[in-house]
């Protein structure tokens, strides 16, 4: 029996250099017959080797791609050997492959699975994939129209979160059709279909969302409240957690990733030691502030672990029990001490960046409030000037 044969090939007619980038292609042989596919990705000599790219920071996602494309070639050979239909080079039309009969959602779950990214990334991914099903309207490579864009669109803002039972926000509508354009744009790279019709499809311009934070008051407030006591005191513990992201800025998987045994000291300051971020892998630094160190004797510097379901649900009760007036999330920690400790503080932004981990100045310039009690400080200046 003929089966096909398909290998990757650089700089096929022998023009590239040090300074002048040449195709990385596939070349597919069967029964006597041979095709050449671009796969898009271009590279310079010494980039590669033994059939994949090296030497460059993108080599995993230029080999991601390339290796897709490879699949991709022997998955229509199979289905074709599956059906029993002849299998001809003809097929794979320079490339282009006829997928108008594929899952475009099979093609967004597999991509999820391959591409090598944060578990952040990965969990906003399969999110979206659950949504494409859920919206049922993009079934094959062949929905993917500009009408059915517009159907999504119009679906997402009629529907309603899992978890909140509330309308998206128009963030998350506009982070969902984000993850449609890339995941298409994929496709296109790999010549799955022609072209993106998110080239002629505009989202709305979103707003940032305000961040919700606690004042000095409601911090201290929740400092001095006893929370109901049960037999594992997982009220009290999961009240330590949020009280200490909330000195220290660090997120929820940051929290429990930290070590606060190694804590090391530093002219009678406690500092944890640098060490990165889970989600970016930007470094950080902190020290730990008195209402911390209080916490973390109570623990012996062992903090108490609930996983990030479990914690959630804990802060639920804590935010009604305690009647802060709030809505209390891990993220709300993270951005009480970005705003209300630090910032309020009169930190300068550029430290206050390098103590949150982050990797843009832009992403901490969100959390830049002008507080009243700054307002009233800024006109006591002003006052002195022109008095």
């Amino acid at each position: 029996m003929k089966t096909i044969q398909v290998r990757v090939l650089f700089d096929r007619k022998g023009q590239a250099t040090t300074k002048k980038a040449a195709l990385i292609q596939l070349e597919v042989r069967y029964n006597k017959e041979r095709r050449f596919i671009g796969t898009g990705v271009k590279v310079f000599k010494g980039q590669f080797k033994n059939g994949r790219v090296l030497g460059r920071i993108d080599a995993d996602t230029l080999n991601d791609k390339i290796n897709t494309l490879y699949k991709h070639v022997h998955d229509i050979y199979n289905e074709a050997i599956k059906k029993r239909i002849p299998f001809t080079l003809s097929m794979l039309d320079d490339g282009k492959v006829e997928q108008s009969k594929t899952p475009f959602i099979d093609f967004c779950k597999k991509r999820t699975k391959e591409k090598r990214c944060s578990n952040a990334t990965f969990r906003q991914n399969t999110l979206f994939c659950n949504i494409l099903e859920m919206f049922g309207g993009i079934k094959t490579f062949s929905d993917v129209t500009l009408t059915k864009i517009h159907f999504f669109d119009d679906w997402l803002k009629k529907h309603q979160g899992v978890r909140t039972g509330r309308p998206l926000t128009d963030n998350s509508i506009k982070a969902y059709h984000s993850r449609m354009r890339a995941f298409i744009s994929e496709a296109v790279s790999f010549g799955l279909i022609e072209s993106n019709p998110y080239s002629r499809f505009k989202t709305g311009r979103c707003q940032t969302a305000p961040r919700m934070y606690l004042t000095m008051e409601e911090i201290d407030m929740l400092r001095t409240w006893e929370p109901p006591k049960s037999r594992d005191n997982s009220r009290r513990k999961a009240l330590d957690l949020f009280l200490v992201q909330c000195y220290t800025g660090l997120s929820y998987s940051d929290l429990m990733a930290t070590d606060f045994t190694k804590a090391e000291n530093h002219n009678g300051n406690l500092f944890l030691p640098r060490t990165t971020r889970v989600k970016t892998g930007t470094q950080f630094y902190i020290m730990l502030l008195p209402p911390v160190i209080e916490i973390l004797e109570r623990y012996g510097y062992k903090l108490p672990f609930f996983h990030m379901s479990t914690y959630s649900i804990q802060l639920k009760h804590i935010e009604k029990e305690s009647n802060i007036g709030k809505h209390i999330t891990s993220h709300v920690g993270r951005h009480t001490f970005a705003t209300t400790i630090a910032l309020g503080s009169g930190i300068p932004i550029e430290v206050v960046s390098k103590m949150l981990g982050h990797t843009n100045i832009q992403t901490t310039q969100i959390y830049a409030k002008i507080l009243p009690k700054q307002v009233e400080q800024g006109f006591e200046q002003i006052k002195k000037v022109v008095s």
